[in-house]
């Protein structure tokens, strides 16, 4: 869990200053104050403070390297907490307590101080975030737990509901079964609802147009018979006027109806043979269609009768094997279906014997 102090690596952090110079801060060892322009004296005078600091936190690192490798357990717990809590109030009230009293001397030992203040408190902060790591595991893993239900819960409901509740995870499970029945249960009664109301519109819509189609209906039958009606009227008057203006031209007109439906005889009698040689020529052109899509059919039987013949035995065979068929009936009962069967498990053999060649 954190650095012991027989196998600390040599480590480099970069402190950005004031006047943006990089210094690099060693993580172990001791900090050079010739780097900063600091005689050593002075140096030693300004860490002097840090005695009684280092004496303690020397103290909480011994007590540190037994804390880390107790088991993560609820009875551990206040141990993780205690020495982080102790660790940090080293860290605050005596390493950054010192640090903010002497970086005000001048420059060059406020940058020496911040690379002293960077390099102890980056060690109590190591054992800090151990500490504190074990301090919240449980509650770390109960939150972990809570998330994934949460999001498990959310999934199942998804599908019934617009808005999702921010408080899944924190509901009872029977709770949230019958939460979950619930709008389940709300959402198929919209659904089955939703389509009543649209089998109630479309067959409203049904209706409507049936009515309106038999309305048109009765208007169109109105519309004829009344034209009939006038058509009839008009016929008679002009038949009365025609009678009594054209009694003399009666003759006349039997001769030139006589004449008309001659015409309409023979025109029906040419339209007649007209049909008639129409049909004459598509049954030609018929019988010549298939005509010739036999003869492309037998020079396609050939050639394949003659690629066929040039095939290796075994796909001659497989193609002959393939051609037995049993003619088609209208009987259909357990005999035909064995015969069936047979047959073609016969088939399935033969190509087997075939392949065994």
């Amino acid at each position: 869990m954190g650095i012991s102090r027989e196998n600390r690596e040599q480590q480099t952090e970069w402190d950005l200053h004031e006047n943006q110079e990089l210094i690099p801060i060693e993580l172990s060892g001791e900090i050079a104050p010739d780097l900063f322009g600091i005689e050593p004296v002075k140096a030693q005078e300004m860490v002097s403070g840090l005695t009684t600091v280092f004496a303690e936190r020397e103290a909480l690192k011994n007590a540190y390297i037994d804390v880390v490798e107790l088991p993560v357990t609820a009875e551990n717990l206040p141990t993780f907490k205690e020495l982080r809590l102790k660790i940090v109030k080293n860290r605050t009230q005596g390493i950054e307590k010192w640090h903010k009293t002497n970086k005000a001397f001048y420059l060059a030992g406020g940058r020496f101080v911040d690379a002293i203040k960077n390099k102890e408190v980056l060690e109590n902060e190591q054992m800090e975030s151990k500490l504190l790591e074990a301090e919240k595991y449980f509650e770390n893993l109960e939150n972990a737990r809570l998330h994934a239900l949460r999001l498990d819960r959310e999934e199942l409901l998804r599908p019934f509901v617009d808005v999702l509740p921010s408080d899944l995870a924190s509901l009872d499970a029977d709770v949230f079964e019958s939460f979950l029945a619930t709008k389940k249960a709300a959402y198929e009664v919209k659904i089955e609802s939703d389509k009543i109301e649209a089998e109630r519109v479309e067959a409203e819509r049904k209706a409507e147009l049936e009515r309106i189609e038999a309305q048109r209906l009765e208007n169109e039958q109105l519309k004829k018979e009344a034209d009939e009606r006038e058509a009839v009227i008009k016929y008679e008057r002009e038949a009365a006027e025609k009678l009594l203006a054209e009694e003399r031209k009666k003759a006349q007109d039997e001769a030139n109806r006589i004449a008309k439906k001659k015409e309409l005889e023979l025109a029906a009698e040419r339209e007649k043979q007209e049909k008639l040689q129409a049909e004459l020529k598509a049954k030609q052109d018929a019988e010549e269609k298939s005509k010739k899509e036999s003869e492309l059919k037998a020079e396609a039987e050939r050639k394949e009768a003659e690629k066929l013949a040039k095939a290796p035995i075994k796909k001659q065979l497989v193609v002959w094997v393939g051609s037995f068929s049993i003619p088609e009936t209208n009987i259909d009962n357990d005999a035909t279906k064995e015969i069936k069967e047979k047959f073609e498990a016969f088939k399935k053999w033969a190509v087997n014997q075939v392949n065994n060649l």
